[in-house]
C-alpha cells in the first residue's frame, strides 16, 4: 500500500558543521560572532566554507534584515537549524523510552532532584537526534526497541556525568559568595590596608588591625585563655606579615630580646630580627615582665624609630623598619593583681603609650560555638557553675577548645568533669555532674 508523504518540521541542536546544507534555516540563540545578527530571528543559509576555523568555530554565508551580505563567525552553541523533512506516516516514532530514575546523589554533596518528564524528554530528543544522525531514523520499530536500552543507558550515564560537573561548579560558587559574604576589608585614607576572609575570625579583629596601622602597636588585655595570642596570629595572617612571638616572666633578660655578644661574635635574636626586618610581633604577659625587659621595651614603643644594641660591635643602633608591628597582650591593664599571680604594676608612663590603641577581649561567643558545635551550650554551664562556685578558677576559651578535643577523641563527658574537678571537694563535684549532666 502506498502511503501518502507529509512534511514535518524538526530544529536540530548543536549541529555538527559537515551537516549544514545551503538553504537551512537557522534561528539565532546568541547574538556572539563576529556580525551583527538579532537574537530570535532566523536566516537561510546561502552557504559555508570549505571548513570550520580554528576551535570548531563555524563561517556561514547569508542576507540580513536589509538584505546585505554576511558572513557569520560562529559556534553551534549559537543557534538551532530548523528544517523540513518528508516522512512517510506509516513510519512511527521510536517507542518511548521508560526510565524510573529520580533522583541521584552527586560526590559534591548536593542532592540532585530531576524531575520523571524532564528525563524523559530530554532522553527522547536525543535518541531522535542519535537515530537521525546514525542514519538508521528508517529501520523497523522492532530493531530500534533492541537498541534501545544500551542506548538509553549510554545517554543517561553521559547526561549524569554533565549534571555533576553543573553541579560541583555550582557548589565552588556557593562556597566563595558565602565566603564573599564574610569578608572584610580594612581601608585608611582610601587605601587598603587588610583583608579579613576568615569566617571564624574574632570580632575586635578589624579594631586591632586598624589600630596597628596607625600607631604601629597596640595592646590586648583579656582573661585566661581568651584568645589573645590567636587574635594576634589572626592580625599577622590578615596584614599578610610573618608572626612570631615572646613571653615575659620576672627572670626574663634583656638579651633574650635585643640578643647578645659572646666569643664568636653577636648572637642576635627573634626580636630584633623582626624590628629590624619587620613582621607583627606579641609580646605576651607584658604585665610579668623584668624591669630590664621593661627598659627594652620602653625605647621600642618611644617611636623614635630606633633602639640601642651596644654590644654589637659595627653596628649598635637597631633601625625600626616600615612593617614592624607589636602588640603587648596580659591579664591587666598594668596595675597589678591578686587573681592573676605575679602581674606586678607596670609605669604609667610606658603604659600611657598605649592609651589609645589597646582592646580588652573576653571569651567569644562565635568562636567558642564554632570550636565546640553541638558541645557549647553544656561547656557554658560548666563556666555559669565555675563562675559561681569556684571564681579563683576559669573555664577558658583554651579551656573549650581542650573539652572539645577530648569529646571529639571519643572521651565522654564525665571523664571530662573527673580531670575539671579532680582537685575540688567530694560534695561540689557531685554537684557540677548534677548542675550540667553527663549525657
Amino acid at each position: 500500500m502506498v502511503y501518502p508523504m507529509e512534511k514535518t518540521t524538526i530544529r536540530i541542536e548543536k549541529i555538527a558543521y559537515e551537516d549544514i546544507e545551503a538553504g537551512d534555516t537557522i534561528e539565532i540563540l546568541h547574538t556572539g560572532g563576529h556580525a551583527y545578527v538579532t537574537k530570535g530571528s532566523t536566516y537561510t543559509v546561502k552557504a559555508k566554507s570549505s571548513s570550520t576555523t580554528h576551535d570548531g568555530i563555524f563561517n556561514l554565508f547569508f542576507y540580513g534584515d536589509k538584505n546585505e551580505p554576511i558572513r557569520w563567525s560562529c559556534t553551534n552553541t549559537y543557534f538551532n537549524v530548523i528544517r523540513t523533512v518528508k516522512k512517510e506516516q506509516s513510519i512511527q516514532k521510536p517507542p518511548k523510552i521508560e526510565t524510573k530514575m529520580s533522583n541521584t546523589s552527586t560526590t559534591t554533596g548536593f542532592q540532585v532532584m530531576i524531575p520523571e518528564q524532564a528525563i524523559q524528554e530530554r532522553v527522547d530528543k536525543l535518541v531522535m537526534y542519535k537515530l537521525r544522525h546514525e542514519k538508521i531514523h528508517g529501520i523497523l520499530s522492532d530493531v530500534v526497541v533492541s537498541e534501545k536500552d544500551k542506548l538509553t543507558k549510554q545517554l543517561k550515564k553521559e547526561l549524569l556525568e554533565a549534571l555533576k560537573d553543573d553541579y560541583s561548579s555550582k557548589k565552588e560558587k556557593i562556597i566563595e559568595s558565602f565566603l564573599e559574604s564574610k569578608r572584610t576589608q580594612i581601608h585608611l585614607k582610601g587605601e587598603l590596608k587588610a583583608v579579613i576572609d576568615n569566617p571564624s575570625a574574632h570580632k575586635e579583629l578589624p579594631k586591632l588591625i586598624s589600630y596597628l596601622q596607625l600607631f604601629k602597636q597596640a595592646m590586648i588585655v583579656g582573661p585566661t585563655g581568651s584568645g589573645k595570642s590567636t587574635l594576634a596570629k589572626q592580625a599577622a595572617d590578615s596584614m599578610q606579615l610573618r608572626y612570631a612571638s615572646f613571653s615575659c616572666n620576672m627572670e626574663a633578660s634583656k638579651s633574650e630580646l635585643v640578643g647578645f655578644a659572646n666569643l664568636n661574635g653577636y648572637v642576635t635574636s627573634q626580636f630584633l630580627d623582626f624590628y629590624e626586618n619587620g613582621g607583627l610581633f606579641l609580646i605576651d604577659e607584658y604585665d610579668a615582665m623584668s624591669p630590664s625587659i621593661a627598659v627594652v621595651l620602653n625605647a621600642v614603643f618611644d617611636r623614635s624609630g630606633q633602639i640601642s644594641v651596644p654590644n654589637r660591635q659595627g653596628n649598635p643602633i637597631a633601625k625600626k623598619h616600615k612593617d614592624f608591628f607589636c602588640i603587648l597582650a596580659g591579664n591587666t591593664w598594668g596595675s597589678g593583681s591578686v587573681e592573676y599571680q605575679g602581674r606586678e604594676m607596670q609605669d604609667m608612663a610606658f603604659l600611657d603609650r598605649f592609651k589609645l590603641c589597646r582592646i580588652f577581649i573576653d571569651y567569644d561567643e562565635n568562636i567558642e560555638k564554632s570550636i565546640a558545635g553541638d558541645h557549647y551550650s553544656w561547656m557554658q554551664g560548666i563556666r555559669v557553675f565555675m563562675n559561681s562556685h569556684m571564681e579563683s578558677e576559669k573555664f577558658s576559651t583554651r579551656s573549650v577548645f581542650d573539652a572539645s578535643t577530648l569529646l571529639f577523641n571519643n572521651f565522654c563527658k564525665e571523664d571530662i568533669l573527673n580531670m575539671i574537678s579532680s582537685h575540688w571537694d567530694e560534695e561540689l563535684q557531685k554537684k557540677l555532674k548534677k548542675t550540667v549532666g553527663v549525657s
